[in-house]
């Protein structure tokens, strides 16, 4: 009886072993959620580099996607996850930007160590361009081939009136959103023409070429594109 009981024990040792290293690789695998006190702590910051003569309230337009800080989460490479983080995008010079405690705006200064950053319904990524250039680009349609938006604003400085010319201030003037994709591990490319966009996938280009062509895709439009993607998602 009693080898019975220390088999029967040494079973349940064995099952529970079994389960306690499940749940260890399972939580190691997963992000440890974080405060954003501590990113302020572990993490060098730096103010935000705009420096003008002249206040925002004396520019027309914004450099913000969103101007207010919305709340989100930032996601980092060594899997540490900081949520409830004010955050918003300066598109003016590609900056994530929080909201520091005492209320002031700070950068995210190594965005190399970002995996990914979420507010307010967007989800934005720091990635490597095609000629080695890395920026931040929101994604549109997730999965193993990536349709990515880049989102941008030019400055242009105030005029002094001239002659038959008034005055004009300065401004923040949007430009029209640029696409990208990225297949895998591979670096984000512009989704231009046809040709070219069907190259991207050299996996499946022949049925790409055919999907565009017999569905009348039009890679100019990000609805085109989105369709486009979510095609090659499926091979």
């Amino acid at each position: 009886m009693q080898s019975k009981n220390s088999f029967r024990l040494k079973k349940y040792l064995a099952l529970l072993f079994l389960v306690i290293n499940s749940v260890i690789a399972f939580a190691q695998a997963d992000y440890q959620i974080k405060q954003i006190s501590d990113y302020y702590r572990t993490n060098k910051m730096i103010t935000s580099d705009w420096k003008r003569d002249m206040a925002f309230e004396d520019i027309d337009g914004t450099p913000f996607l969103e101007k207010d800080f919305i709340t989100g989460v930032i996601y980092t490479i060594q899997k540490q996850k900081f949520v409830d983080v004010p955050l918003r995008y300066n598109m003016y010079n590609d900056k994530i930007e929080f909201e520091t405690t005492d209320g002031t705006a700070a950068e995210i200064a190594v965005p190399d160590d970002v995996e990914k950053v979420e507010f307010g319904g967007y989800e934005f990524r720091y990635v490597k361009f095609s000629d080695g250039e890395k920026g931040y680009l929101q994604i549109l349609e997730p999965g193993k081939a990536i349709l990515y938006a880049q989102h941008k604003v030019l400055f242009r400085d105030r005029k002094a009136p001239a002659a038959y010319q008034d005055s004009e201030r300065a401004r923040f003037e949007r430009i029209p959103v640029v696409y990208f994709i990225a297949v895998g591990d591979a670096a984000v490319k512009p989704a231009t023409n046809k040709k070219e966009i069907a190259q991207i996938f050299p996996d499946h280009q022949a049925e790409i070429e055919y999907f565009i062509s017999k569905n009348k895709i039009k890679t100019n439009k990000p609805e085109g594109l989105n369709e486009l993607v979510k095609y090659y998602n499926s091979l």
